[in-house]
Parts: C-alpha cells; structure tokens; sequence
C-alpha cells in the first residue's frame, strides 16, 4: 500500500472533516459528503486491518473490509446498517 499506518488516520480524519465541512455550508453537497465519509470509513478500516497484520484488499467495499475486520472487532457490529448504507451509495457517486 505505500503509506505509513498514521498516515491512513490523518487522511481519514481529513476526509471526516471537508464531509463535516459540507454538510453545514449553505450549499450542502450531499453526494460529495457521502463520499469523504465512506473514504474516511475505508481508509480507518484499512489502517486497522493493517493494525492487526491482516492483508489489505483493494477494494473500496466496506462490507468487505468489515468481514475481514470482524474476528478483531466486535464494536463494529452495532454500526452493520450504518456502514451498508454508506456502502451501497459508493458506487452511485463514484462513477
């Protein structure tokens, strides 16, 4: 993958904050805030694969990457419909 750990917890928190950031401007650019928050999702659950020494997918699926992500953490379970939500519009805005 090329980046440092800490560096995939910087550029997520980035992309939290610019879709923060969006959702309170007067234009409200829905499309572009859903995106950074799935970014800032994949690039922490990729940082914590990585954390954990699993293999990192190329993949942009969340579900995916919370399977993997899933025999070392339990927490995740309890935002399963939050995370398939944001996954399913990936696609959609992507291309």
């Amino acid at each position: 993958m090329g980046k440092k750990l800490s560096e995939w917890l910087i550029l997520a928190k980035a992309d939290l904050d610019s879709a923060e950031i969006l959702m309170n401007s007067a234009k409200y650019v829905t499309s572009v805030s859903i995106y950074l928050s799935h970014q800032a999702v994949e690039k922490t659950f990729k940082y914590l694969l990585s954390q954990y020494d699993e293999s990192i997918l190329k993949t942009h699926d969340l579900m995916k990457l919370l399977s993997q992500l899933r025999k070392h953490v339990d927490v995740l379970q309890e935002y399963i419909y939050e995370i398939q939500e944001l996954d399913q519009y990936y696609p959609k805005l992507r291309y």
